[in-house]
């Protein structure tokens, strides 16, 4: 009862620690937008696989959304870490998943929340989107909202700043964006190119937000889901002075 407590106590701070900050829903609603916005101006008349530029881009579109509110959940681990919070956490009688799990679950519920309003000015573009497939969609959102959570929980534990964070961000999470599928698809793509996309793991996530109604779609998002989980708590196995600033 008491993990259960303290779990969702992290998960109800998570959640008033994002709303009560404007800029970050400012920023992780409006840049989202403003790369849909040119790159779908710049590419109008583009047609992939049937479909305009724009209808292909706007998963990538949503995806991008999921994981900049992901990124901005799991940076608060520095901070909690130099003022002293998280080490007040690891020695408090809750479990070490417990922690996570209150992390994950507040990223994708905040993914979902923040994704949902980026969806609503993109679904009046090109006639809007198909309603009956929005709770099947609005599942893929938080799956993929949790898995990166977690990826992004694993690589906070370990950074040392912000400013280590974010280069993190810049050199592995944009990149593992831009190949999955988002802007371009494996089929015509270089060889390198195209083997990159496939084994991406953000390429499946891609896929599910661009057709959640298939069964096959959601396999590999729930292992990559199950696989980012164990790889951030395997990450708090080091000590909690490990993790002192």
């Amino acid at each position: 009862m008491a993990c259960q407590m303290a779990t969702w106590a992290l998960f109800l701070r998570e959640i008033k620690r994002f709303y009560r900050d404007r800029s970050r829903i400012v920023g992780t609603l409006m840049a989202p937008l403003a790369l849909f916005g040119f790159i779908a101006g710049g590419f109008a008349g583009v047609t992939i696989g049937g479909v305009t530029f724009s209808r292909y881009l706007l998963p990538g579109t949503l995806a991008l959304s999921v994981m900049m509110t992901a990124i901005f959940s799991t940076i608060s681990i520095i901070d909690d870490r130099k003022a002293g919070f998280l080490q007040g956490v690891l020695v408090a009688p809750i479990s070490r998943a417990a922690l996570i799990a209150a992390k994950v679950c507040a990223g994708a519920a905040l993914s979902l929340m923040q994704a949902a309003l980026v969806l609503l000015p993109l679904s009046l573009y090109e006639g809007g989107i198909d309603i009956a497939a929005l709770p099947l969609l609005f599942v893929a959102l938080a799956v993929t909202g949790a898995a990166l959570t977690a990826l992004g929980f694993a690589l906070a534990w370990f950074s040392d700043s912000t400013q280590g964070y974010h280069a993190m961000m810049n050199g592995l999470l944009m990149p593992m964006w831009a190949l999955s599928g988002s802007l371009f698809p494996a089929d015509g793509a270089t060889p390198v190119l195209a083997t990159i996309v496939r084994l991406n793991p953000l390429t499946p996530f891609v896929a599910l937000l661009r057709d959640a109604s298939s069964l096959g779609a959601w396999l590999a998002p729930l292992a990559w889901t199950a696989a980012f989980f164990a790889l951030a708590l395997l990450s708090t196995r080091r000590s909690a002075r490990a993790v002192a600033a």
